[in-house]
């Protein structure tokens, strides 16, 4: 027998995942929407309300550019080949031709046996709506820049060939090359040639700004700005005034004295010194060996603060009756500034921030503090004077273990240092002579009675305490109109009951807090019902054809609030 659910699932829009028809030869009792599996057609079936119909008989219609060609199944359902109608698909290289919009396979333009190209007039401009990607062959030129000028006709100065860089604007600050690179020629004989790197400036767009000759030797018709690193075996100008900025870190040899590393007037900028030769502020001087390091005013400070860790500087007396000095706020007292490791010794015994402090005491600041910003918890008390304690004031003591009957089982010892354990000693305590029934044993309770016999103001049964509990954890209720509490209802094919658990149950059970079984009260097997529940009833309803019998079904509640 499979789970009975009397009402309808909703698996919240979630997949019914591994889910199968009932599988049966002939047609169950028929209800509209019904689904199965008809074992001997092979076919998956639906009721319409008046006849089971295939779920596979369908109508495919031919669109555009798809003929759907039927054709007759085995069974009842039907079996279709869609079929694409374009024409014009080419044998030989099917994978360069694409569908058109007439439903014609079609080769796209710019096609060349030898490779793609830009279909490009002499003059003419291809513009890009994206990056171009050229991916070359090992060993092999990726891009040849050719001129067609016959070699005879050469002459130094000429450009054998180079790319330009421009705004695609003609007019106003976008007009005109902005940079180019090119290769020279620098003979007429032949041989290599040089490269010149151009930028534009404000008044010419081709100004000659670096060129590598064929020695890989670089020659700067403009001043240099260095925003790395730089390491050179000979960097040189070659007029008067030539300017090279270095900005990181320098190495090599300088053989031009225009050429200078100057540190300007004002504080020092570390950025432009060796790291190894600074000494931060976490690393202290104490413990660095490198005599020659700067050290920074973090350093410094650091190295001081450090320095006077842990060192108490004696203020003198504190007289704590009146505040003299003043180190706490009270009244029209202001506390005055003072310093970490600050420290005084109570000379009359008074309060300090509402501490009570005797002769002898120390109190220690922990912090430095600004004149009225001090608080209790910035100063350290050492105490001095401990008296003995009493009933309502905290000092020294002792605890003595108590022999008497009623308060045996509980010990106390004392360890090398002095301090106290103290434990319950089970095997001492008064065994129990009688446990015959619940109600001889009694529980201490404090302002309580749970009992209606036998129990009194400051203890209870057991008995009473294991009804009472068992009264409001669980509670088992026969789904009957006749019931105490039970309401049943019928309408729209749909059996209500309702549980007013305050009648039905007990007074303060919150329906929110209660778990619900439904059962068969016969069989015992778990149903499943839709259950609503308010704050104070239960609702269980069930669908059916007509209002279903008292107590059929039994309810089992768990109270978890």
């Amino acid at each position: 027998m499979g789970v009975l659910f009397l009402n309808n699932i909703d698996v919240s829009n979630n997949e019914l995942q591994n889910v199968k028809f009932q599988v049966t030869g002939t047609a169950p009792t028929a209800a509209e929407g019904q689904f199965y599996y008809n074992s001997s057609d092979k076919v998956a079936k639906y009721h319409t309300d008046t006849d089971w119909v295939n779920i596979s008989d369908t109508t495919l219609l031919s669109g555009v550019f798809i003929s759907a060609n039927a054709s007759s199944g085995s069974k009842s359902d039907k079996e279709y080949t869609p079929n694409l109608s374009a024409t014009g698909l080419s044998t030989t290289t099917p994978s360069e031709q694409f569908l058109r919009g007439d439903n014609t396979w079609a080769t796209p333009p710019g096609i060349d046996p030898s490779g793609i190209y830009l279909p490009l007039s002499a003059g003419s401009t291809q513009a890009l709506t994206n990056s171009l990607y050229i991916e070359g062959v090992k060993n092999t030129p990726i891009v040849n820049l050719k001129s067609t000028t016959n070699n005879a006709s050469w002459t130094i100065g000429d450009k054998l060939g180079g790319v330009n860089f421009s705004s695609a604007d003609v007019t106003g600050a976008g007009a005109g090359v902005k940079g180019s690179i090119s290769y020279i020629v620098t003979t007429t004989s032949g041989g290599d040639a040089s490269m010149e790197f151009k930028t534009a400036s404000s008044t010419v767009n081709d100004v000659l700004a670096l060129t590598l000759d064929s020695s890989q030797n670089a020659t700067f018709t403009e001043d240099v700005t260095v925003q790395g690193d730089i390491s050179a075996t000979n960097l040189s100008g070659t007029n008067t005034g030539d300017a090279v900025t270095l900005s990181g870190d320098v190495a090599g040899v300088f053989a031009n004295a225009n050429i200078a590393t100057t540190i300007q007037t004002g504080a020092v900028d570390f950025d432009m010194v060796n790291g190894a030769a600074v000494i931060a502020s976490g690393e202290g001087i104490a413990n660095n060996n490198v005599d020659t390091a700067f050290p920074t005013s973090a350093a410094v400070k650091n190295y001081v603060d450090n320095s006077i860790v842990g060192q108490l500087v004696y203020q003198g007396g504190y007289d704590a009756n009146s505040n003299s000095p003043k180190l706490d706020d009270r009244n029209t007292d202001v506390q005055i500034g003072v310093l970490r490791g600050w420290t005084y010794t109570v000379t009359t015994a008074g309060t300090f921030y509402g501490e009570v402090v005797r002769v002898g005491d120390l109190i220690i600041a922990e912090d430095n503090l600004t004149a009225g910003n001090g608080a209790l918890a910035d100063w350290t008390t050492v105490q001095n004077n401990i008296d003995v304690a009493n009933g309502t004031t905290p000092g020294i003591g002792n605890v003595v273990k108590d022999n008497t009957s009623e308060f045996k089982g509980i010990d106390v010892g004392y360890d090398s240092s002095g301090t106290a354990t103290v434990g319950l000693r089970i095997g001492e305590m008064q065994a129990l002579t009688s446990f015959s029934s619940l109600a001889e044993v009694f529980i201490p309770v404090q302002d309580i009675d749970l009992g209606t016999t036998g129990g009194e103001q400051g203890k209870a049964k057991l008995s009473d305490i294991k009804n009472a509990i068992n009264a409001t954890s669980g509670k088992k209720i026969l789904l009957s109109d006749a019931g105490v509490g039970v309401v049943s209802a019928f309408a729209g094919g749909v059996t209500t009951f309702t549980i007013t658990l305050a009648t039905a149950w007990s007074l303060g059970i919150v329906g929110s807090d209660v778990q619900v079984e439904t059962i068969i009260t016969t069989t015992s097997q778990t149903v499943y019902p839709v259950v609503t529940r308010t704050a104070s009833a239960i609702v269980i309803s069930i669908i059916s054809a007509a209002i279903v019998a008292d107590g059929v079904y039994t309810v089992l509640l768990n109270n978890v609030g």
